[in-house]
């Protein structure tokens, strides 16, 4: 439905809707078609200085130039890009003869061609000199960037063209001209991470200072070398950076069902594929519970600590990790099949050098919730506050606060937020919420990030939790043997059922049809005099419960039993009382099978 001019404006103001948003909605768009007009006007400008560039400078010189400018660059800056970096720096950066830069020459040389808007705009942009930027709040309308020599601040144009993808604390070095009672960005630029721009301010510090110049002055001078630096995202890995290997274990399998057993048996090793053709296992541990405010519900998440490969037909298991303690750890897991496996080979190799403390974490939610939160809950710092981190000189965030490294701090957590953030933006292609700096802001009284959805009511917490263990570690391919022992849909969750099942088949699996007739009738048995009973679990089956059980439940449960499976039935029982001890490293079960 249309509304006229001099209707009550929908908005809900009491103003005619002339006078209240009608109006609005004009000025944005004739602030629209002054921006459109302003860019042109860049564009017309910026190429008639290149026709004159082009006039003046020899194709030799400006080739050698070029040469110049890759190699003070360090053939950082991407070949697509280069062209228009390179033209950038001859416009506005490089002093030809007589120490005169490009877009001075230019106006010396057509002052009295310009129209009177070229003239203004030509004379602004000799003015210019270039800032480090870093963003540090925002709006609709705009961004504010702080200027983090002089820490004057800037209102940016948030318009698309301008900025395409706002990340948190984004950092360049550009030029800024004002229009229209804000700034936009001049020439190309480079968007780049917090701690990137301090390492350039370091170098333009040292610079400035060795040869006696102004700081803005000494820009100019190094452009191409400040360029280079922010582009070089090694510089933390030689500082800070620590190298990461990947440990390898890798067995050969001699009893192909006892191993597999004992893999998939074990409650910490979580299963990913179990097929004929492949079996992959991840070990995890130290479970803990992330709840975010942002979040309709916690989400559990581990450290991996490292993951368990079958191949080659069920012959090789591989084991791969980055926690070198784990190794030997692994080795004593195994020790209970150390006869059906051989150890052939232990190797490590230098995977890679990183700033920060490697995670690598496992994470379960609910299916509805937004994938996001997964990579939030792994990189919340909450879990790093106390542990040593390479850029912060090996202190922890507690210890840097501690000892009045605020600074150094904050510059990190800056970091931290816009890598996340890029991360996110990257794989999802929005950022509908953002990941929680906040919440360790206020721990630690630092200021809070005005990027964070929630803002200073954004809460996270992790606490550590204790998984229930499950007795029921059950695949398809087990349907089988659960048929053969007699269970169905309704005993399914019963406490034995992946106890005998496992049992079953270490016992049966390539021996003779007389072996598995004896486990698997006896197992029936005991399977149906377990289901009759009231006990819920093994901690409930004393010396008495097995001596009825035998003496009083067998005989009653089938009178026809035969002599021989009688026999059988106490063989197969005082067989898997041991077992059970050996399985679950107890010594309860023993002693009741010497009492039997």
């Amino acid at each position: 439905m249309s509304v006229g001019r001099n209707d009550p404006c929908p908005c809900g103001s009491g103003k005619k809707y002339k006078k209240c948003c009608l109006h609005k909605e004009n000025m944005i768009e004739l602030a629209g078609h002054r921006r459109e007009k302003f860019y042109v006007e860049k564009q017309h400008l910026v190429e008639k200085i290149g026709t004159f560039l082009k006039r003046q400078v020899p194709l030799q010189q400006y080739n050698q130039l070029k040469i110049e400018f890759s190699k003070r660059t360090e053939n950082r800056i991407d070949k697509d890009l280069e062209e228009s970096f390179f033209t950038y720096w001859l416009y506005f950066y490089y002093r030809f003869d007589h120490s005169i830069r490009g877009i001075e020459w230019f106006y010396q040389e057509n002052e009295q061609q310009l129209t009177g808007d070229e003239k203004v705009m030509t004379e602004t942009w000799i003015d210019m000199y270039p800032r480090f930027l870093q963003a540090v709040d925002k709006d609709d309308q705009v961004i504010l960037f702080k200027d983090q020599l002089s820490s004057e601040t800037f209102p940016i144009s948030a318009d698309e063209e301008n900025i395409g993808h706002f990340i948190p604390w984004a950092s360049t070095l550009a030029m800024i001209e004002p229009f229209d009672q804000m700034y936009y960005f001049n020439g190309f630029r480079f968007t780049v991470e917090p701690l990137q721009i301090q390492y350039a301010i370091e170098k333009l510090e040292k610079y400035a200072e060795e040869n006696s110049l102004d700081k803005t002055a000494a820009i100019f001078d190094i452009f191409p070398e400040l360029v280079a630096t922010l582009l070089n995202t090694d510089l933390a890995k030689l500082d800070y950076g620590r190298d990461v290997s990947e440990y390898t274990l890798t067995y050969q399998i001699i009893d192909q069902a006892t191993a597999l057993e004992f893999l998939r048996n074990q409650n910490d090793f979580r299963i990913d594929k179990w097929l004929d053709e492949a079996k992959e296992l991840v070990w995890a541990g130290d479970w803990r519970v992330y709840h975010d405010s942002e979040n309709s519900g916690p989400l559990q998440l581990a450290d991996v600590f490292g993951s368990i490969i079958v191949s080659d037909q069920d012959t090789i298991i591989t084991f791969q990790t980055m926690h070198p303690e784990k190794v030997g750890h692994l080795k004593e897991r195994l020790q209970p099949i150390n006869k059906a496996i051989t150890l052939v080979d232990d190797t490590s190799s230098v995977i890679g050098t990183f700033q920060t403390q490697v995670h690598n974490v496992l994470v379960s939610m609910e299916d509805d919730m937004p994938a996001y939160f997964a990579m939030y809950a792994q990189n919340n710092i909450l879990q790093d506050v106390d542990s040593p981190i390479p850029v912060l000189n090996h202190l922890s965030i507690r210890d840097c606060i501690a000892q009045g490294k605020v600074d150094i701090v904050d510059t990190w957590l800056k970091d931290a937020e816009y890598n996340l953030y890029k991360q996110i933006l990257e794989r999802f292609n929005s950022v509908e919420v953002t990941a929680d700096f906040n919440t360790v802001r206020k721990e630690f009284n630092l200021p809070l990030s005005p990027f964070v959805t929630g803002g200073a009511s954004r809460m996270t917490s992790i606490q550590p939790i204790e998984l229930e263990e499950t007795s029921t570690r059950l695949l398809e391919e087990d349907i089988p043997y659960l048929e053969d022992l007699g269970f169905t849909p309704e005993s399914m969750e019963t406490f034995y059922i992946s106890d005998f099942v496992r049992f079953y088949k270490e016992k049966t699996i390539g021996k003779s049809d007389t072996t598995l007739r004896k486990y698997r009738n006896s197992l029936f048995d005991l399977r149906e005099l377990l289901e009759q009973s009231p006990v819920e679990e093994w901690d409930e089956c004393d010396q008495s419960f097995w001596s009825d059980l035998v003496t009083n439940k067998y005989g009653g449960l089938n009178p026809d039993h035969s002599k021989t499976e009688r026999a059988n039935f106490m063989s197969v029982l005082k067989t898997f009382l041991p077992w059970m001890d050996h399985i679950h490293e107890t010594d309860y079960f023993t002693e009741v099978h010497r009492s039997l």
